[in-house]
């Protein structure tokens, strides 16, 4: 049993509280860490093959299940700071959170840690 669901057959409601925290999604050399802080911000990075190809900070907003951010750091010129983006969360549940990209691509993170209060 996992300590952020009942069950594993629980969805919990998609909210700001059970959106903190700290998520992980981890493929074949890359790793993908984010953290949603309470007070909304957010901060995280990617990780290649050990090395951070990406660290990222700014603030989100979830409005329905659509959470938007707005980056206040980025180490990649690319995507620079001011850049927006938004995810559609699918579902939240079993310590684990499903959400569309903007670009369409579903993603599944689990959860790590819960956010600092």
């Amino acid at each position: 049993m996992n300590a952020y669901a009942k069950t594993c057959e629980e969805t919990l409601p998609i909210t700001a509280n059970n959106l903190s925290g700290t998520w992980v999604d981890e493929k074949p050399n890359i790793k993908m860490v984010i953290t949603h802080e309470l007070n909304n911000e957010f901060y995280g990075s990617i990780k290649q093959n050990d090395r951070i190809v990406w660290s990222y900070a700014g603030t989100w907003e979830l409005v329905g299940n659509t959470l938007y951010y707005t980056y206040t750091k980025s180490s990649l010129s690319r995507i620079p700071v001011g850049t927006k983006n938004k995810d559609v969360i699918i579902n939240i549940g079993c310590g684990y959170k499903t959400f569309y990209e903007e670009s369409g691509k579903v993603n599944r993170f689990r959860k790590i840690g819960n956010a600092s209060t």
